[in-house]
């Protein structure tokens, strides 16, 4: 068992990357979050990509408050990718980190993963998280002795595979010098993935730690939660860009390929209960064919994704899956 000791390196700069976009309901918790760290040397960078509410407004105030804080303002929406790039060109930081405008950082979160980042030489920190709705503030109730576990940027791809980490950004303390030559794909939303898979040969230490720091708050209307023509392409576009990038890994090919199918099928099985359903299941059960069939000649072992990837096509059967399900309107894919 390790002991999460005092902060003990106050000297290391952390660059906090905030991107906003009418945030404006929860931005002072999460700002306050951020400024309240025990580990108090930060640079906040926050980006406000042209909101239409008054989180700018919460924003200047802070700036002028607190000379940590770094305000971007964009006169153009640009999206979360242009946000985070901007962010990192501006970072002065040894170390990244990743706040969503609507969550909560744990008050110790940053000295908790510096402190193990420098304890074990780590290029990231992967922490866990603590869910909450808008209505209640998280109960962070977290152990002085933890037991964390170690890998290389192949573990940290088979546990992604597998579910164990979280895809966001905000659940990691990454090293600036990994985003040294990469930037995210503008105009994509589920952008994080492009990272791991273009940088995971330079993850040569990566500790996961057992401890909810980290708290993300239930959005009703969260970008993430959306299903538009806008998000279906960026996600399938990411699938694409998976399938491609699996087929040069020399281990764990079976855990992010089995990752691929099943995304791919929740997305499908959101677009049954779309307004928009013909036009949506057509697009993405192609992307389907093109994906799964084409680029990596897979067949999944899970029963009901066969009977999915085989009779999808047809009307009777996505009669029988929507009865089968109980027309659960709430099937979303889990990004």
């Amino acid at each position: 068992m390790s002991q999460i000791s005092k902060d003990s390196s106050i000297e290391s700069l952390v660059t906090i990357i905030i991107p906003v976009y009418n945030a404006a309901n929860f931005l002072k918790d999460c700002i306050e979050s951020a400024i309240s760290q025990t580990h108090q040397n930060l640079q906040i960078i926050c980006i406000d990509d042209a909101s239409g509410d008054k989180s700018n407004a919460i924003l200047t105030a802070y700036e002028k408050k607190d000379n940590r804080i770094h305000l971007i303002q964009l006169d153009t929406n640009q999206g979360v990718s242009n946000a985070r790039n901007i962010g990192l060109d501006n970072a002065k930081g040894e170390w990244i980190a990743w706040l969503d405008a609507d969550d909560i950082y744990h008050p110790r979160f940053i000295e908790i993963l510096l402190n193990t980042a420098i304890a074990y030489n780590a290029d990231i920190v992967e922490c866990e998280a603590e869910y909450f709705s808008c209505n209640n503030l998280p109960q962070f109730i977290i152990e002085d002795e933890v037991k964390p576990t170690f890998g290389d940027g192949y573990e940290f791809l088979r546990r992604f595979g597998l579910r164990e980490i979280q895809t966001a950004l905000w659940s990691k303390l990454i090293k600036k010098e990994l985003f040294n030559d990469f930037r995210f794909p503008k105009g994509r939303i589920y952008e994080e993935p492009y990272f791991y898979f273009s940088s995971y040969q330079r993850f040569n230490n990566v500790v996961f730690l057992p401890l909810k720091l980290y708290a993300y708050r239930n959005t009703p209307k969260s970008i993430m939660k959306g299903f538009s023509a806008s998000t279906i392409d960026s996600y399938l576009n990411l699938m694409q860009y998976m399938a491609i990038c699996v087929q040069q890994l020399p281990v764990y090919r079976e855990e992010i390929i089995n990752r691929i199918a099943a995304d791919l099928i929740r997305l499908w099985q959101q677009a049954l209960y779309s307004d928009n359903q013909t036009e949506q299941l057509s697009t993405i059960s192609r992307n389907i064919d093109n994906i799964l069939i084409r680029t990596l000649d897979f067949k999944p072992c899970n029963l009901k994704a066969r009977l999915i990837l085989t009779f999808k096509d047809s009307p009777i059967f996505r009669t029988i899956l929507k009865r089968y399900n109980h027309l659960k309107l709430n099937i979303k894919p889990n990004y």
